[in-house]
């Protein structure tokens, strides 16, 4: 069984006019496209509702959308199955993931990752060549997963997420996670991010494919499974991101028998508003960086990288827990010409030691994160606000 696995989708203005047509010649090579129809199965990552309706959620962050036609793109592309457990897939609201569910059930497109019950939704099973394939889908905790039982995206659970493993290889052959979570922007996981991998490989997992962080990342194998660590985006194009992370990503060639699982990293390049397959040089490049990232995974040097991230993003995330402190004009002024000194100077004096242990207790411990949480979603629904 031959398997092609994209990471994000998602037809933006750049390309719409080409996925609602169903002829992406203009905006994706040919040469990529014919690769894909030498594969069994094509899976991607769908990053966002396919929807004419609904209404944007209440949530940080852009609310991403696509019309319903835009699905003739993925049809040209071959598309047999999409994953639906992303942190936009609930966007546009229950009505805007009930309208996605139908323009794929009307296209053959076959999904899992959310629903209602959600509870089991992220198992979907095929099979070729003599072989039984389950697939698990699941995304870490945003805005889009499922609540109380209604309709969203399937979370990652440890407890839940190794037990519908566990029983899809039972009854499969081989089994591959696709997992939406890590760090956007950065090419490692994080040291949790990596213990959890590590747990659904115990549970059964052959391969477990991280998408969502936008970017290449490295791989690893554990107890013969392959664990990719973000494959970058596999059709995402925003003009006003052009970074060389955003642009480069990896197309995964998956063969699977019976008695063996392999991940192939096939390089792609956005150029402009299109995306190609990497030339000789480029992909030998784009290669070479994730071998070197993958061995300071193997060796531990990447918790230096952990480190040096956490120093970047300390200002940020501890600016968001301080509310709107920083975000007026003066605020925001004194910042700049003082070269952040002034909200370096402001946030010591607000987290002392005492303040800080606290939040780590409150974020860390399960019982105050939920009381926590609810707090805030209550003051955020207040009239007053």
């Amino acid at each position: 069984m031959k398997l092609y696995i994209g990471a994000d989708l998602v037809p933006t203005e750049a390309n719409l006019t080409a996925y609602r047509s169903g002829d992406l010649s203009e905006v994706i090579d040919p040469a990529l496209t014919a690769l894909l129809q030498t594969a069994d199965y094509r899976i991607f990552n769908l990053e966002c509702p396919l929807t004419d309706g609904g209404a944007p959620i209440d949530k940080c962050g852009p609310a991403l959308r696509a019309p319903a036609d835009a699905v003739n793109g993925l049809k040209a592309l071959g598309a047999d199955f999409v994953t639906l457990a992303n942190n936009h897939i609930l966007d546009y609201g229950e009505e805007g993931l009930a309208d996605t569910r139908a323009v794929l059930a009307d296209a053959g497109i076959a999904y899992a990752g959310a629903a209602e019950g959600v509870r089991h939704s992220g198992i979907y099973k095929l099979m070729a060549d003599g072989v039984t394939l389950g697939i698990y889908c699941c995304t870490e905790h945003e805005f889009s997963v499922s609540k109380n039982g209604a309709p969203g995206a399937v979370p990652f659970e440890p407890v839940d997420s190794s037990a519908d493993i566990a029983e899809l290889k039972k009854i499969c052959d081989r089994v591959i996670v696709l997992y939406h979570g890590g760090r956007e922007m950065w090419q490692y996981p994080t040291p949790e991010l990596r213990e959890r991998c590590h747990h659904l490989v115990k549970a059964g997992a052959d391969l477990i494919v991280c998408q969502h962080s936008h970017c290449i990342g490295c791989a690893e194998v554990v107890d013969g499974s392959t664990i990719v660590y973000g494959q970058g985006n596999f059709h995402f194009d925003l003009p006003d991101e052009q970074s060389e992370l955003w642009c480069t990503a990896l197309l995964l060639e998956v063969n699977i028998t019976a008695d063996s699982v392999s991940a192939d990293p096939i390089p792609l390049r956005l150029r402009g508003h299109r995306l190609t397959l990497a030339d000789d040089a480029d992909a030998a490049a784009i290669l070479d960086g994730r071998n070197m990232r993958s061995e300071a995974l193997a060796d531990g040097s990447y918790l230096k990288k952990f480190d040096e991230m956490l120093d970047e993003n300390a200002d940020y995330y501890l600016s968001c827990l301080s509310g709107n402190y920083f975000s007026g004009f003066l605020p925001r002024a004194l910042n700049k010409l003082t070269g952040r000194r002034y909200k370096k100077r402001k946030l010591s004096r607000m987290y002392d030691r005492e303040a800080l242990l606290r939040l780590i207790n409150y974020l860390e411990c399960e019982t105050h994160r939920e009381v926590l949480t609810d707090i805030l979603r209550r003051t955020l629904d207040k009239p007053e606000r």
